[in-house]
């Protein structure tokens, strides 16, 4: 039988469950899977890596969702329209790249009926479309997400450090941009969606202001000791990142692979310790405990090996 060649690109990867995601998707379709992850501190060379583990797939995670694009043939309208992939396909024309992160936040915010969008399925949201979305963050994340809230006309506003990039996300969607110092007056009955990575400052919230906390997050949040404390409704990330992977099965296996509930619970724990391989040592028989420390030279190695082993505490 065909055994499907993928694998996860990131920093750091070594926490990832896409591993186990992806493993137990392919073993409910029957098809053998060797699903590898890849470390590195600066964008890759993709053909190098299909090459080198003689992959079908990539998926792509933080921070090198809006870097690939340029080695691609081919981007799909989602990924086009929020300018990151965060899975490219090996097609016979060439190297194909795909954003299924609308479909995990449709999953994540399923209060409503499902409706296909674009080439990814997306829902309306939870709510009146009076409730105000208070989306945190101004990355790749925050995008898919007002990609989805824009679909059912809901009302949103971006939160970031930044205020440039507050304002330059939120253009895209036409709703408006802050910084932390500038928050506007929020209405009560509205919902935070967090989109920051581990490790985030958290700006000053009225969080009883909020009446449901959503997360794109699964590990390390910021955003859920303060939902807690103030006892809020959580979501974490766990059924964006079941949601899209679903979808992304669907784009790599041609069929959608329907799951039960129990799928979309997160396991206790992977289980099993990452072997870490060097680039040189990269094969197709790595696999799923390995993660591979795709270094130019020995100071990289050090660094991502060091990065790795911290995340995978």
């Amino acid at each position: 039988m065909f055994t499907y060649r993928g694998a996860l690109l990131g920093l750091p990867v070594s926490h990832s469950l896409s591993v186990y995601l992806w493993g137990r998707m392919a073993q409910r379709c029957g098809h053998p899977l060797v699903y590898t992850r890849v470390s590195a501190l600066k964008p890759p060379r993709l053909s190098e890596i299909f090459e080198r583990l003689r992959l079908d797939f990539l998926n792509v995670t933080s921070p090198f969702k809006a870097q690939l694009q340029g080695q691609l043939a081919e981007v799909a309208p989602a990924a086009m329209r929020l300018g990151c992939v965060n899975l490219v396909v090996r097609h016979p024309k060439g190297l194909a790249g795909y954003n299924t992160d609308p479909a995990g936040v449709s999953y994540m915010l399923q209060d409503a009926a499902k409706e296909e969008v674009g080439d990814c399925g997306v829902a309306a949201q939870p709510g009146t479309p009076e409730r105000l979305f208070v989306v945190l963050g101004a990355g790749g994340a925050a995008a898919a997400v007002l990609y989805v809230l824009t679909q059912s006309a809901r009302r949103a506003i971006v939160l970031s450090r930044t205020r440039a990039h507050a304002e330059e996300l939120a253009a895209r969607f036409g709703c408006a941009g802050y910084d932390y110092l500038s928050i506007p007056e929020i209405p009560a009955q509205s919902v935070l969606i967090g989109c920051l990575p581990p490790g985030s400052s958290v700006p000053e919230l009225p969080w009883r202001r909020f009446s449901a906390v959503y997360d794109s997050t699964y590990a390390h949040s910021p955003i859920r000791p303060l939902a807690e404390r103030f006892s809020l409704p959580y979501t974490g990330g766990y059924d964006w990142l079941a949601g899209q992977a679903q979808e992304g099965f669907r784009v790599v296996y041609g069929a959608m692979l329907v799951m039960d509930e129990g799928f979309y619970v997160q396991p206790a724990s992977l289980g099993g310790v990452p072997v870490y391989v060097g680039k040189r040592d990269a094969s197709p028989s790595s696999g799923n405990d390995t993660v591979v420390l795709w270094a130019d030279t020995d100071l990289e190695f050090q660094q991502i090996e060091a990065y790795e082993k911290a995340a995978a505490r």
